[in-house]
């Protein structure tokens, strides 16, 4: 049973470090490329707007791998 408690504790951390950081990013995308959800450039074939929406996707991936590893050390945001 401890360690059911203590999954749980872990697993909410998680979920809170991810929801500042969904928060922060939203707030910043208000202010500052609010332009992003209009284009779309990101869907474009070829772009680097694509290129570095799949690299922050990858990033964004393996952050959650270590959030919920329990290796958040490796964050690097």
């Amino acid at each position: 049973m401890m360690k059911d408690k203590r999954v749980e504790v872990e697993m909410a951390s998680a979920l809170d470090l991810l929801r500042d950081r969904e928060a922060d990013i939203r707030g910043w995308l208000s202010e500052i490329g609010a332009s992003c959800h209009e284009n779309q450039h990101h869907l474009d074939a070829g772009t680097p707007e694509r290129e570095y929406w799949h690299h922050g996707y990858m990033m964004a991936i393996k952050d959650v791998l270590a959030l919920l590893s329990g290796d958040a050390s490796t964050l690097k945001h």
